[in-house]
């Protein structure tokens, strides 16, 4: 199997012509060749060596990070040595039926760690997991219902209205009600409330905007999304209601990747850009400026709605015993979770997919998705894995943000040296919230 080009088709040097047949290219090439000797004696004889050395090549600058060789998964994925030790030694402690993380940089979306594991079996970096769209997406899907409403113009603090449980979805759900509980549509985001957004999709949206979203955002690509990311999977709503389940992630025919997950935080959260993991770290110019993150409406709404989901919404509880508060000071975090019961493998998928920044500084970030499979005895918070995942990165931001170290293949990272922190991290005890399993028809009977 012959190596990947690492040109791309517009970048390819040019190739020389090849020589002409003839007497009269001969006699051209001659007369050249005589008068190249007879300038370089020349210049000799005044000293002038700087008229026959070479001409220093021309240094482009490269300010913005380029996808390379598309097509194919890398047989082995560089990665940063550190980080993808860490995340192999905390997936080591905690099993689960599966778990998956990713890490990308926020700036060129190199991978910084690809770690998975499948129940007891050791952790792994297996690619073919982490890119799959297999598993449910679940209320990541209320980013794109969200992205849709804040272009047509509904602001985060609008309130809206809704009736009966927030986390459930039942056709009397769909429409909005004349009274119930009021909402802004921002804490509607936070705490993940599904007939919000079942109504959104289904009564102020349309479908025309909910799938021309779900194609910037990546699904249903022929093509794939790059790289050898494929494209995520959603199935056309068949009807109102179907819309509204897609619309709120209450579905399972909308499949998507962990990979694909930490492309689409990355995008809203820094440069708007739907780019594929650089499997080759590419290399930026350091005189570069410094990347401006979009301040639209669209993208600064989003970005506060990522944000309260952290601070007081369904994420919450895993940051707060992972990431205490007081140390996150100086750090921009936000993301969303989601949670689904799947069949493939079986279990309650848990998801959360966001990133971190040092405030005022865009290019030093990490966009990441977590994404645990739970049964029985084995409960793995995803929030909480994904906010000691980031909490390490900022312990180390520094060195990812300005000096970071080479990309390293996955076989090439054991032994990685922690700091006490690091240490201490990897020794605190899983955070478990064990989900209350519906209580089967006719289990209490009244007496």
């Amino acid at each position: 199997m012959s190596a990947p080009s690492k040109y791309l088709p517009w970048e390819r040097p040019p190739v020389p012509s090849p020589p002409r047949h003839g007497r009269t290219a001969l006699l051209s090439a001659s007369a050249f060749t005589v008068a190249l000797v007879v300038a370089g004696i020349a210049s000799l004889a005044r000293c002038d060596i700087s008229a026959v050395a070479a001409p220093e090549p021309v240094q482009l600058r490269d300010c913005t990070p380029k996808i390379d060789t598309p097509g194919k998964l890398p047989f082995v994925a560089k990665v940063d040595p550190r980080f993808q030790a860490f995340a192999r030694d905390l997936l080591r402690r905690h099993p689960t039926v599966l778990t998956i993380a990713v890490g990308l940089d926020l700036r060129t979306a190199r991978p910084l760690f690809v770690v998975t594991r499948s129940s007891e079996d050791p952790v792994g970096s297996n690619l073919m997991l982490a890119t799959t769209p297999k598993y449910p997406m679940a209320s990541l899907a209320k980013i794109l219902t969200s992205a849709a409403a804040l272009e047509s113009g509904i602001p985060p603090e609008e309130v809206v209205v809704f009736r009966g449980r927030p986390h459930t979805l039942f056709k009397n759900q769909v429409y909005p009600p004349l009274s119930g509980t009021e909402v802004t549509l921002a804490k509607a985001f936070a705490f993940s409330i599904n007939p919000i957004f079942g109504q959104l999709g289904a009564s102020r949206l349309g479908e025309q905007n909910i799938l021309r979203w779900a194609d910037s955002l990546g699904f249903n690509r022929p093509k794939g999304l790059g790289n050898g990311v494929p494209a995520g999977l959603m199935a056309k709503p068949a009807d109102t209601f179907n819309l509204a389940e897609l619309s709120s992630g209450f579905i399972r025919t909308t499949f998507i990747s962990p990979i694909h997950a930490a492309m689409i935080v990355r995008k809203f959260g820094h440069d708007g850009v739907l780019r594929p993991p650089a499997w080759e770290a590419p290399g930026i110019d350091s005189t570069c400026q410094a990347s401006v993150c979009p301040d639209s409406p669209l993208y600064t709404g989003l970005t506060s709605l990522f944000l309260l989901t952290v601070d007081s919404g369904t994420a919450r509880g895993g940051f707060s015993k992972a990431w205490p508060l007081e140390s996150r000071e100086g750090y921009e975090i936000g993301g969303k979770t989601g949670s689904l019961d799947g069949t493939d493998p079986e279990g309650h998928y848990e998801w959360f997919a966001g990133y971190a920044r040092m405030e005022g500084e865009p290019d030093s970030g990490i966009a990441v998705a977590v994404m645990t499979v739970n049964a029985g005895k084995h409960v793995l918070n995803a929030s909480w894995t994904a906010a000691t995942l980031l909490h390490y990165w900022s312990r180390h931001a520094d060195e990812f943000g300005r000096s970071p170290v080479p990309a390293t293949s996955i076989s090439d990272t054991e032994g990685a040296a922690f700091t006490e922190a690091d240490q201490d991290a990897l020794a605190d005890r899983p955070w478990h919230r064990p989900w209350k399993k519906k209580k089967r028809a006719g289990h209490r009977k009244k007496r």
